[in-house]
Order: C-alpha cells, then sequence, then structure tokens
C-alpha cells in the first residue's frame, strides 16, 4: 500500500529529492507523543494515523496523498494516554492509559466507551484476529495481561505476570510481554492462547541498573509468513535480535546504538534499512 501517492521516487530513492521532508502533523498533541498507529491496510483509498500522548488524548489525522495531514477527531482519557491499536477491519480505535481503562472508539458513531480497566495504568493493548476467535489483549502495571471480548464488561482470560508491563508486540500466533526487571513471558495464540516461555532479558545490568525493556517487535521468516524471533529495544541505547527456536540461538545478537557522533558537512549516508531505531536524544538510526 502506498501512503503517500506516487510511488516513484520512493522515500529510500537512489537520488534523493528536494520534496522528501519531514512534516509535522496539523494541530499535534501538546504533550509527549506515547504510541503511533497508522490503519491497517483492510481500510480502503485512505490511509490514517492515530497517537496516544501525555495530554490525555488519542488523535486521528488523515494522511492526504501529498504527504499532509488532516486532523479528523480526538477523545480524551481522564489522565496520560499510553497506548492504541486498531481493530482488523479499521472502524474501531482501541486505547488505554494512566487512567486505568480500556476505551473502544467506534469510527462510525464517533462514541468512545470504556469496555474494561485494569487495578493500575494500562500500558499496552493490542488486537488479536486468530482464525477462530478475535480479541482485545491489553498489559497493566498491575502485573496483569487481560484478553477480552469487546461485548462484554469481565476479561475472558487472565495472566498473571512476574511485574509491571513495559512493552509487547504480537504476530498471530505468537505474543511477546516485556515486564519490570528484565522478564520476557513468549504465548501461544494457537487454539486457546497460553503461555509457553519465560527468558531474561540478555541485555546486561548496566552501572547496577536492571535495564528497562522499552520497546519490542517481532520479525518474521524469509517467507515474511511465520513469526520467528524478535527485537528488544532497552535504556541505555541498546538492542538484542532473538530467535524464538532454540535450534536459532546462535543467531541472537546485542549491539548497543546511539552512540555516534553527527555526520560532518552536508554528506549524509545512506544504507538499506532493515532496522530503525530511535532515543531520548532526538535521533533516528537505520541499521541495515
Amino acid at each position: 500500500m502506498t501512503f503517500f501517492g506516487n510511488p516513484a521516487p520512493t522515500l529510500f530513492s537512489a537520488q534523493p529529492q528536494a520534496t522528501q521532508k519531514e512534516t509535522e502533523v496539523q494541530s499535534p498533541p501538546a504533550d509527549t507523543v506515547s504510541c503511533l498507529r497508522f490503519s491497517p491496510e483492510s481500510v480502503a483509498h485512505s490511509t490514517y494515523l492515530a497517537a496516544t500522548s501525555w495530554d490525555n488524548r488519542i488523535r486521528i489525522w488523515e494522511i492526504m496523498a501529498n504527504g499532509t495531514t488532516v486532523p479528523k477527531a480526538e477523545q480524551m482519557h481522564q489522565a496520560p494516554a499510553f497506548g492504541a491499536c486498531w481493530s482488523q477491519d479499521g472502524s474501531k480505535v482501541f486505547s488505554v492509559g494512566a487512567d486505568k481503562s480500556v476505551q473502544m472508539w467506534d469510527l462510525n458513531s464517533n462514541q468512545f466507551t470504556q469496555i474494561g480497566a485494569h487495578e493500575s495504568p494500562v500500558k499496552t493493548v493490542h488486537f488479536i484476529s486468530a482464525p477462530s476467535y478475535s480479541c482485545l489483549m491489553t498489559g497493566g502495571w498491575d502485573k496483569k495481561l487481560k484478553l477480552w471480548d469487546t461485548r462484554t464488561p469481565q476479561p475472558v482470560m487472565v495472566f498473571g505476570l512476574p511485574d509491571r508491563v513495559y512493552c509487547a508486540d504480537i504476530y498471530f500466533p505468537l505474543a511477546i510481554i516485556c515486564t519490570a526487571n528484565r522478564h520476557i513471558i513468549l504465548y501461544n495464540l494457537s487454539n486457546t492462547p497460553a503461555e509457553y516461555s519465560r527468558l531474561e532479558s540478555p541485555l546486561k545490568i548496566f552501572h547496577f541498573f536492571r535495564e528497562q525493556s522499552r520497546c519490542v517487535s517481532i520479525f518474521l521468516d524469509k517467507q515474511k509468513t511465520q513469526p520467528i524471533g524478535y527485537a528488544l529495544g532497552s535504556i541505555e541505547g541498546r538492542v538484542a535480535v532473538q530467535h524464538v527456536q532454540a535450534n536459532h540461538i546462535k543467531d541472537n545478537f546485542t549491539f548497543k546504538c546511539h552512540r555516534s557522533n553527527p555526520s560532518v558537512g552536508n554528506f549524509q549516508e545512506i544504507y538499506a534499512v532493515r532496522i530503525n531505531s530511535d532515543n531520548c536524544s532526538a535521533k533516528r538510526l537505520f541499521w541495515m
């Protein structure tokens, strides 16, 4: 799917174009952005961007063919909003935050409804679309992972976790939850969701502080059909690339990023992109 109209030249063309500039969205959040999610490909003819932020709001923009943005709508939590996700058909957006609530935004009716809650702030939310079921998955600082049928106010399943949830990702049939104190929990979502492995983050303890897991992203096999591992980012600019299957452990590695000096002069090196990473020093790095 092409987000910005004419697919030639692309963002990664060999010859950079003068029009390839960063574009700030119209009416941006007034505080730190906590989550960004593009609409699924099932939303035909248009691309939308949903964002949660520390000003308690979730907002949606439409991305126009020329790369500009148009604010479409917004809703408000009662405390900072931490995460969001789209339903598979793009008709709903789910959001969570420090107000402990799980909210459903029906974009057709513009109704913003609480469908669940945790006992502490809720950090992550993901929509699971399996062959035999669909549900919402939320992870909170109450050390709980909950699965929701959006039609009922009580969770259909609750998993206890070793600590507070910091980040998560899913790609059916794999779900990965990362918590405080470097815990990593893997779930098999096939048939009835179930935990099948608990690991410790391979990122080392730095200066007597346990490195927080900040983000995790699942990657696929060469055919792009099955999840086989994940990239884990933490504080101190460190990344671990881990495989799920034991026979691929030798392919695991870690590296430290976001410590290079700015480029000199007007020259900027361009490489084929395989991984990008962001950090608090306002840098985005691309790894090949």
